[in-house]
């Protein structure tokens, strides 16, 4: 004769099956692999030395705990600390030591090269090379070129116009030729200063 299960034992069987399927997923990062563009490189005149921007374009978190950054040279090599995420769309800095601070502590030569490996030190994960210091810095542009730029953008996107926006007017109001009388006021969003000018008809015109 086939035993009976207690009725606790049941009951507490089909909760723990309903707590396992009722748990949450965990989002998990993406690989760095194919996943972080090696995006600007300052090798002289930085501030405050020279330094090496890394991109995510994936559209989730890039975990690189344990990654190692290195020049031409095995054995200028700094270990990315634990806990270090570039998020999605995002970019991350690395300086070189300056007055004990910074991160690592290798100066960029003017031939040179910028590595990323994986934690085991040989696996490649992604590389700049260049021949001779830029005016700027050297940037991957639209089509994938690592190219001299027209200004440095450290932690931002690349720029290859030399045109920067920091100042946007915006007229409201009254049609063109109308004596007017302006009032102004402004913001500033995102380090672009913008300014809203509404444009009043002069009284009689």
């Amino acid at each position: 004769m086939r035993a009976r299960r207690p009725l606790s034992l049941l009951a507490a069987a089909t909760i723990g099956c309903a707590d396992l399927m009722a748990a949450p997923s965990i989002a998990m990062a993406a690989p760095v692999e194919n996943n972080i563009v090696m995006n600007e490189v300052e090798s002289s005149g930085g501030a405050p030395g020279d330094w090496i921007e890394l991109f995510n374009p994936a559209d989730s978190e890039v975990d690189l705990s344990g990654y190692i950054l290195r020049d031409s040279d095995d054995d200028h090599a700094f270990v990315i600390p634990v806990g270090t995420v570039v998020a999605a769309g995002g970019y991350l800095v690395f300086d070189e030591l300056n007055d004990g601070a910074g991160d690592f502590d290798f100066g960029l030569g003017g031939t040179d090269s910028v590595r990323l490996f994986a934690p085991d030190g040989t696996t490649l994960v992604t590389e700049q090379a260049w021949d001779g210091h830029a005016e700027v810095t050297y940037g991957v542009n639209a089509a994938g070129d690592f190219v001299e730029t027209a200004v440095p953008t450290k932690g931002a996107a690349n720029n290859f116009s030399g045109v920067v926006i920091n100042e946007v007017v915006v007229v409201l109001g009254s049609s063109p030729g109308t004596p007017a009388q302006n009032s102004s006021d402004s913001a500033g969003i995102g380090g672009v200063s913008w300014f809203l000018v509404t444009r009043k008809p002069v009284a009689g015109s």
